[in-house]
């Protein structure tokens, strides 16, 4: 039988296809290479190592979801009432945004993920942590610059 030079070439196509597939995944479908690994991941030591802000086996996961939505900050000391903040994605990973920041409807803070379940603050009058604890809550701690040059100090729940 004679194969024209289409039908040999779609034959080396597909076998070459199968042996890429077949050599990507192994046992346990761990990764053998990037092509199981999304958002940047690198497949090491047969497991993807993801990026900041993602995390799972594949790196599908999206670590800002857990942070996203409407919450109520609760200042400790009890000097200062309870208030909302909103929390969304900023516009890429590892990107939050905080909005109503420190009681202010028109302060927006802007952090990055430095881990899976903690956002860091660092802008001129800002700097803090937001972590987000195993129990669904989260715990800020920020420094603050007034108007004045003061530094005020807050630690707080959020729920």
């Amino acid at each position: 039988m004679k194969l024209n030079i289409t039908t040999y070439t779609a034959l080396i196509m597909i076998i070459a296809c199968a042996a890429l597939f077949c050599a990507s995944c192994g046992p346990d479908n761990k990764c053998h290479s990037a092509t199981l690994c999304l958002n940047g991941g690198v497949c090491m030591d047969n497991a993807c190592t993801c990026p900041t802000g993602f995390d799972g086996a594949d790196c599908g996961i999206d670590t800002r979801d857990k942070f996203v939505g409407n919450w109520t900050q609760n200042p400790s000391g009890g000097d200062t009432a309870a208030f909302p903040i909103s929390i969304m994605k900023g516009d890429a990973a590892p990107k939050v945004i905080v909005s109503n920041f420190d009681n202010n409807i028109q302060n927006k803070i802007v952090g990055e993920m430095s881990d899976k379940n903690t956002v860091v603050f660092h802008t001129y009058d800002v700097t803090g942590t937001l972590t987000y604890n195993p129990n669904k809550t989260m715990t800020i701690k920020y420094s603050i610059k007034d108007a004045s040059g003061g530094v005020k100090s807050v630690m707080a729940d959020i729920k």
